[in-house]
């Protein structure tokens, strides 16, 4: 059952893994081209099969559903749901909640792209986990929550927070083991492979985790680091698929048993 689920979340986050295969897109509605986190912004909003009012209905969704928008045609948006299927949906009954402070890496279009892809990620990760017979059969699963990310000095950061989370989402202390622990490491892959495409000295992943206090969050603490210096890297030997991105990772300790177990 776990490697089942680990499978697929490794294939809906797979698609980001090939990031030196093609130049980033933009989020812009120059190219007609999103691919951005969105929020559904009316009750009972209708996912159709085409961009037509009269194709069939695939799903109502609720105030607040989040959606991956992939592209726009005329007042449509084609987005994936959280089952990953297809739909298209009525633009302005979609809304884009992200922002990015001064402090983040940069304003540009393409640096944009990549905080909301990797939020996009992280995302899907917490839904399709939320959605699994994993999730219905278990009190406690874990949780990932993009941050912030910022360029301090030379170095660009990704601050994540990882904790394990009850069935109201409410991070809980847990000595058990984390059976996803795999799909999490291959997380850093793809985020630190996309960081690699912008103009830094060195990029660092820092893992955040809750300090508990018989039993309530009562702070949070930084707990792993995750660092590419960019003149140790071999982007050629990445780019053309022969190395791998572990050979260049420096981490305070391995992925492995970082997230082997939940944050207690």
């Amino acid at each position: 059952m776990f490697r089942a689920l680990a499978l697929s979340l490794f294939l809906a986050l797979c698609p980001a893994y090939a990031v030196f295969a093609e130049e980033p897109v933009h989020i812009s509605d120059r190219d007609g081209i999103l691919e951005a986190l969105g929020h559904v912004a009316g009750e009972g909003v209708m996912a159709r099969e085409k961009p037509d009012t009269k194709s069939p209905v695939i799903s109502r969704l609720p105030k607040g559903s989040k959606i991956i928008v992939l592209s726009k045609k005329d007042n449509w948006y084609k987005v994936r749901l959280y089952n990953r299927r297809e739909a298209y949906v009525r633009a302005e009954l979609v809304e884009f909640r992200y922002e990015l402070k001064d402090e983040h890496i940069t304003k540009s279009d393409i640096e944009k792209k990549f905080m909301v892809d990797i939020r996009n990620m992280a995302s899907q990760f917490n839904q399709m986990v939320k959605e699994s017979i994993y999730s219905r059969r278990q009190s406690i699963v874990p949780n990932l929550k993009i941050l912030d990310g910022k360029k301090k000095g030379g170095t660009a950061v990704v601050n994540v927070l990882y904790c394990a989370v009850d069935g109201t989402g409410k991070p809980v202390p847990s000595m058990r083991e984390n059976p996803l622990s795999e799909t999490m490491t291959k997380f850093v892959e793809i985020v630190m492979m996309k960081m690699l495409l912008y103009d830094a000295d060195s990029y660092k992943i820092i893992f955040r985790i809750p300090v508990f206090d018989n039993g309530r969050v009562v702070d949070y603490k930084d707990s792993a680091e995750f660092t590419v210096e960019r003149t140790e890297t071999d982007l050629h030997d990445l780019r053309s698929g022969n190395g791998k991105i572990w050979d260049y990772i420096a981490s305070s300790q391995p992925a492995d048993e970082f997230f082997k177990q939940y944050p207690h």
